[in-house]
């Protein structure tokens, strides 16, 4: 019989599953939640990279205000990133780390758009066998 006071093994089973089923796994959280998941392990760091999904939304960025005022998307976070660098920075380490087809593209955009960023973005999402474009943009 089993003592009901052992400790867990500790065991990281989901670690084991193959890169397309992890990604998979992935491709159901938001690109935010999906970067996040890079400080589990090494094994993580850069798994979120080969996810065939990008969903970005200006309205879930946080600003460096704690106000409830409503913020730009284009003021500077916590961090001094703005909206655009994020998304930019983000598509630089995608590219950098596979040449996965990328199935989906959200851009949700409502806050003194750049016109030329955003042609940035689409050209590299087409260029990456783009089957799935939405973009909201407001300038």
């Amino acid at each position: 019989m089993a003592n009901s006071n052992s400790k867990p093994t500790g065991v990281d089973r989901i670690s084991n599953l193959p890169d397309s089923l992890l990604c998979h796994i992935l491709s159901f959280l938001t690109t935010k939640e999906a970067v996040v998941t890079s400080i589990l392990s090494s094994r993580w760091k850069t798994l979120w990279t080969l996810v065939p999904k990008l969903d970005f939304n200006s309205h879930q960025f946080k600003e460096i205000s704690s106000s409830d005022e409503e913020q730009s998307p284009n003021q500077f976070n916590r961090y001094g990133f703005t909206f655009a660098h994020i998304v930019s920075r983000v598509w630089a380490l995608r590219n950098r780390n596979n040449a996965y087809p990328l199935k989906q593209f959200r851009l949700y955009w409502h806050s003194d758009s750049d016109p030329i960023q955003v042609e940035t973005w689409v050209h590299a999402a087409l260029s990456h066998e783009l089957e799935e474009l939405e973009l909201h943009i407001c300038f």
